[in-house]
């Protein structure tokens, strides 16, 4: 959720567990919504509520469930239609400043590019925007001691951060094996230990 903290960056969201108020929040935009559960990862438990949902009645149940009734709140973001073949990009940020970062493409047949579910890591052009989004996260991170994370970015707009288990080194050496990207971690390990 610490998305939430700059709206300037991630696409309209709101993060609820009231069924009305998310529905009248898609009402509103008029589009499609991506609903995320907060407490899961690589993709589990996403879904697409499309804008005419009326004949998607087991959208609006599984919704029901992901709320537990209306107890458990869920993240809605307004689905970003026109970019959600090219998949997201992963940034790849360490101490506030971009290693690399790949584009994740998804899977035929699935909106979400996420790795574990079958999506694809290709290159990606870092942007004058990208890094103009790092380097506004960096307070944030810094003060939350932070250190490295991956950002995943979709037309610009930030959707998440990964900070528990960020991944993506692998995938980075793979693309760009000539960047040090495990030696820049490692160097910057040994600086935070203290002389």
């Amino acid at each position: 959720m610490a998305t939430l903290l700059f709206p300037d960056f991630i696409p309209p969201t709101i993060v609820s567990s009231n069924i009305s108020a998310i529905l009248e929040f898609q009402r509103s935009r008029r589009c499609p919504l991506i609903v995320k559960p907060l407490n899961e990862k690589g993709g589990t438990g996403i879904i697409l509520l499309p804008y005419k949902h009326a004949k998607h009645s087991n959208l609006i149940q599984h919704l029901k469930r992901m709320t537990q009734g209306g107890h458990t709140p869920v993240l809605a973001q307004v689905f970003l239609r026109s970019e959600s073949r090219k998949g997201d990009k992963r940034l790849l940020v360490l101490d506030g400043k971009i290693l690399a970062g790949y584009q994740k493409k998804p899977p035929r047949n699935d909106f979400r590019s996420n790795l574990s579910i079958g999506g694809t890591f290709h290159e990606a052009r870092i942007t004058p925007h990208d890094e103009k989004l790092a380097a506004a996260m960096k307070p944030y991170l810094h003060d939350q001691g932070i250190h490295f994370t991956g950002l995943d970015v979709m037309a610009g707009k930030l959707l998440d951060f990964n900070v528990t288990c960020p991944a993506g080194l692998t995938e980075a050496k793979v693309l760009y094996p000539r960047l040090g990207l495990v030696e820049a971690w490692v160097d910057f390990l040994e600086r935070l230990q203290p002389s």
